[in-house]
């Protein structure tokens, strides 16, 4: 498959000087429009027209599921640039955090007296100790759900105080796909709090790119509410993104028409207005016409075909380009080859290519990386800007993901149900990858959750879901695995959050064994009573949450054993935790297991109440007759 031809920027006249104004002003502009409108790439030549003028320090963060915090990444992203391209830069950030001392509200002062201490290379060096360092500062658990700390609202202000450099050089903070994000709910808190606290913030304005709902179903409708919910403020407010209007701009009408006369044959001699009726002002034409052929771009009725799917924002070759690799694959060959393009259409990966590029080793097993190359030229991948498994525009991997996995029962129903034929090969990929993606690293490096290793576990963590899809066996397992490393002692705010997709999608198996693993992660903290606090109260909000799920209890009443166990010279810590075992057992089942943990539970008392006074011990006596009582209830025998 050809490389693409370099599109240029076309048109958006009105909409450029709508942003440049909006800008102006601190507030919220929700930038909306149907998939493949160009809704990115007019983000994105703002943010390098802005960047030119420098009138103004401008970041862009790409939401992925597997992603982190977007909001985190944009405001990283505009470090970066100050931090890389400005002159003296380093010497401002110095002595914007002198004068700064004693007005921070986060830990963010501490994080950048640190970074700047130790800071001896280049810029973007320093924005990684600075962000490494933050993370380090924050480890307190948020109490509103199970989920790993992030960026919060008084970290934000102050990063983007520190970005705004004391002179109000206005501030940009563009949200790119939000609604593929981790965590909406987190992210409307904190641009609440943006909007309720503007006068204390500098001056910022935060951009929220948005797709119109399409699919899934029931994610996009989800951050379209919450989107209308911040469009309430008075500062706030929506840019529609249309069809690109050549009617009315001579000049890119005439742009557009030298360009494409230029590359493709078969339009040179068109007249414009067919031309024009042909794109229907759909930048998705020109994208999805740049990856032809030399012959395709020769062929009008091949040009006509394509420009017809682009408008629809569909891409049907996916069901040919999979059937071709089953055939591969029942002719005897080509299985890793099979499974690989599975695994890029379905596995939640983080968008930047250093991440992507640490977890190809457990992607690809035993198939060579040329295999990439060969799906890139059968017309599935498209590794823009250095992403190996990137499939191009997100409606590309939506429609893949629908290939594989049956949510098109249209499609499919002239198809051969392409996607059951599929599923025995996605069963196999899914069950190996995620151990793979676990196994990366050593067990100890998963408890210190290292830099590295932190994309291995948001792409484990956000695969949850396909266990359940596709019937996967030990990958189930792993989960808890997964979790127990997330929750460990030095979770950073750049962690994803397994919960955060069962939250969305998640079964009751799944929430399972994220409780086993954080119930063990409970464990592991052993005497340090702050973090294993933390981590209990976690897994109460989650067992409050699922009051009929047997298997979210039985976590607790692990948790409460395994919390007895670490503090059993503390008399009101084994009580407390006693007391709570007591009441959780009543929602227990009365399987081997749960009385397994109750076994495990006596002997943590008894081996409390040979270390303790004797008021303890009278206290742990009393409490244990209630247990006991509970506990025969369930089992009389």
């Amino acid at each position: 498959m050809p490389k693409p031809i370099e599109i240029p920027f076309f048109g958006r006249r009105d909409e450029l000087a709508e942003l440049e104004s909006r800008c102006a002003e601190p507030g919220l502009t929700i930038v909306k429009g149907p998939p493949k409108i160009g809704k990115t790439r007019l983000l994105k030549h703002f943010v390098k027209r802005s960047r030119a003028a420098g009138s103004r320090r401008i970041g862009i963060g790409q939401a992925a599921e597997a992603g982190g915090d977007v909001l985190l990444r944009a405001i990283k992203d505009a470090y970066e640039h100050w931090l890389t391209n400005e002159a003296n830069a380093i010497g401002q950030l110095r002595a914007i955090h002198k004068q700064m001392k004693g007005k921070y509200i986060s830990k963010v002062g501490t994080a950048l007296g640190k970074a700047l201490a130790d800071f001896t290379g280049p810029g973007k060096g320093l924005v990684t100790a600075l962000f490494s360092s933050l993370s380090k500062a924050q480890q307190m658990l948020e109490t509103g759900g199970l989920q790993i700390p992030r960026l919060t609202s008084e970290e934000a202000r102050d990063l983007l105080t520190i970005l705004a450099d004391g002179q109000a050089v206005p501030i940009v903070v563009i949200l790119n796909q939000w609604e593929d994000g981790q965590d909406l709910d987190h992210d409307v808190a904190t641009l609440q709090t943006f909007q309720n606290s503007m006068q204390t913030w500098p001056e910022v304005h935060i951009i929220l790119h948005l797709r119109d709902p399409r699919f899934p179903e029931e994610r996009n409708p989800e951050a379209a509410r919450l989107a209308g919910t911040l469009a309430n403020h008075p500062a706030a407010s929506f840019l529609k993104v249309d069809r690109l209007d050549f009617e009315t701009d001579q000049p890119s009408q005439e742009r557009l028409t030298e360009w494409l006369q230029a590359h493709f044959p078969a339009i040179d001699s068109l007249e414009p207005k067919r031309l024009l009726d042909l794109i229907e002002g759909h930048p998705g034409v020109l994208e999805e016409w740049s990856y032809l052929s030399e012959a395709d771009r020769s062929s009008f009725e091949r040009l006509a075909e394509v420009a017809g799917h682009a408008r629809a924002a569909r891409s049907p070759e996916f069901w040919s380009i999979y059937e071709k690799l089953l055939q591969d694959v029942h002719d005897g060959a080509g299985r890793a080859r099979l499974e690989l393009a599975i695994l890029a259409a379905i596995l939640p990966l983080p968008p930047e290519a250093e991440a992507q590029r640490g977890l190809l080793p457990a992607i690809l097993g035993d198939a060579p990386e040329a295999e990439l190359v060969h799906l890139e030229s059968m017309g599935l991948l498209r590794p823009e800007n250095g992403v190996p498994l990137s499939l191009g525009h997100p409606s590309r991997r939506e429609d893949a993901e629908r290939c594989v996995l049956g949510v098109d029962p249209k499609r499919n129903a002239t198809s051969g149900s392409l996607d059951e034929r599929l599923r025995p090969y996605a069963r196999a990929a899914v069950d190996r990858v995620i151990p793979a993606l676990i196994d990366l690293h050593s067990a100890d490096s998963w408890s210190r959750l290292a830099e590295e290793t932190r994309p291995a576990a948001a792409a484990a963590a956000a695969a949850a879901p396909l266990v359940e899809i596709t019937g996967a066996s030990e990958a189930s397992m792993l989960l808890c695995a997964t979790t127990q490393g997330l929750f460990l002692a030095s979770t950073t705010i750049d962690n994803p959050s397994s919960a955060s997709v069962l939250q969305r999608k998640g079964s009751s198996s799944q929430r399972t064994a994220v409780c086993i693993g954080l119930s063990n992660a409970i464990a592991d903290a052993g005497a340090d009573t702050t973090r294993a606090d933390e981590l209990l109260a976690e897994l109460r909000n989650l067992a409050q949450a699922h009051t009929d799920e047997a298997g979210v209890q039985t976590g607790l009443l692990s948790a409460c054993g395994a919390s007895m166990r670490a503090h059993r010279q503390h008399t009101s810590i084994v009580v407390a935790r006693f007391n709570e075992a007591t009441e959780v057992l009543c929602a227990c089942p009365t399987d081997a297991n749960t009385q397994r943990i109750c076994v495990l539970i006596l002997g943590d008392a008894k081996a409390a109440h040979a270390v303790v006074d004797e008021a303890g011990k009278r206290e742990i006596d009393e409490v244990g007759r209630r247990f006991w009582q509970t506990y025969r209830a369930k089992w009389p025998d």
